[in-house]
């Protein structure tokens, strides 16, 4: 299988991303983590679902569909979306943020790449978050 412009696509139309879902059991307190933490902005709310924007992304926080089970802890190797990347300004203020509002430090602050420097936080519904400063 070859890619977007390969198969015909022209490069200028080629898909972007829009929004991403997580499904939380809170998602009013959901969003306001995001919002207190990370700046999100708020898009628009309903009893059950907030739609936030993060520059052209958007994060849809909604509650848990009746006809849906979450899937359980395992030991296993999983596959799958991993963890949401956010580029910061002070990567020292947001994990102290993120402390505050109850998240755990998963990877200290290390060095992501030359010119970087880099943490993983786990935020609301175990959701692992990396916050990378440019230095």
């Amino acid at each position: 299988m070859g890619s977007y412009t390969e198969q015909g696509g022209d490069r200028r139309a080629r898909p972007s991303l829009l929004h991403i879902v997580l499904l939380a059991p809170d998602p009013k307190a959901t969003a306001a983590w995001y919002q207190a933490v990370l700046g999100a902005e708020l898009v628009s709310a309903t009893d059950s679902a907030y739609r936030l924007r993060f520059g052209s992304v958007e994060l849809l926080v909604e509650g848990e569909r009746a006809d849906e089970m979450p899937l359980p802890a395992s030991a296993q190797p999983r596959l799958g979306l991993d963890h949401l990347v956010f580029l910061v300004s002070d990567l020292d203020a947001l994990i102290a943020a993120a402390q505050r509002h109850g998240a755990r430090v998963f990877d200290d602050t290390d060095d992501d790449a030359p010119g970087r420097r880099a943490a993983t936080v786990v935020g609301p519904e175990g959701v692992r978050i990396q916050l990378i400063e440019d230095v």
